[in-house]
């Protein structure tokens, strides 16, 4: 019965991702690409703070530091380093994982309101220092030979499929979690702690699994900040794990300024 009822959940996701990649493919106007990218990839954030506030009923204001570390990583490494994002995505989510345990390690002692508090501080600490570092804007060089390579793509359609297949596999593995030893022990924790180590449920470690693939699901995308491009225009978007869509559903290589090379 549960295995049925699981096979129908399954079903219900990709007749979903198939729907919107109909929609998607319908859709011409560049601005609604970009919208419909949009709310796939704050979709998965979702899905990626439900692994541990959800489930674990540990509440979390610090899941923009494993989003914020997994930009930089995929973007300083493209940028620094000419490293494709196809690799890039791995490795942001590898960072966010790594910063996971060590975070996780200090602040799980730590419960209630004092958890959810120290977990703010963790992206405020992280932002003084990018700042610091000068990297408050990190422009994206433009690949003219191999585009698909760096995930420039002219089409904006193809970043909506590539945020369709990170949802997916979000919901595929939430979904999995659910029905798992790991959902089960993170149901006791969230409704008492206490009683759940004395049934002998080692809740450090069922925690700290939870905010590590909690951390590596939010790593694995990235951040576009663009400042001064297009006459002085500021813009600030959130966009696929790619590179390339840009402000207003431009690809960031096409425009002029900072952001999109020369």
């Amino acid at each position: 019965m549960q295995q049925g009822s699981a096979w129908r959940q399954v079903l219900i996701i990709f007749a979903f991702a198939a729907v919107y990649l109909a929609v998607t493919v319908a859709i011409r106007n560049a601005y609604y690409q970009l919208i419909m990218t949009l709310v796939l990839i704050w979709a998965v954030m979702g899905l990626a703070w439900n692994m541990l506030s959800g489930y674990g009923g540990l509440v979390s204001f610090g899941h923009a530091a494993f989003f914020g570390l997994g930009a930089y990583t995929v973007t300083l490494a493209l940028v620094h380093g000419g490293l494709t994002p196809w690799l890039g995505i791995p490795l942001g989510a590898l960072v966010g994982a790594l910063a996971a345990v060590l975070i996780g390690l200090p602040t799980f002692r730590l419960r209630g309101h004092y958890f959810a508090l120290a977990m703010l501080a963790y992206p405020l600490a992280l932002l003084y220092v990018f700042e610091w570092l000068g990297y408050q804007e990190v422009p994206l060089p433009m690949q003219r030979e191999h585009p698909a390579l760096y995930m420039q793509f002219h089409d904006q359609r193809l970043y909506v499929l590539l945020a369709l297949v990170l949802l997916v596999a979000a919901m595929l593995v939430s979904l999995r979690i659910e029905r798992s030893r790991f959902g089960l022990s993170l149901l006791a924790i969230k409704q008492n702690e206490p009683a759940a180590e004395a049934a002998g449920i080692a809740t450090l470690r069922w925690k700290m699994a939870a905010i590590v693939l909690s951390g590596a699901t939010r790593g694995h995308r990235r951040r576009t900040v663009c400042r001064g491009a297009a006459g002085g225009d500021t813009a600030d978007g959130l966009w696929p794990a790619g590179l390339g869509a840009g402000p207003g559903g431009y690809p960031l290589w096409r425009r002029r300024g900072p952001c999109g090379g020369r």
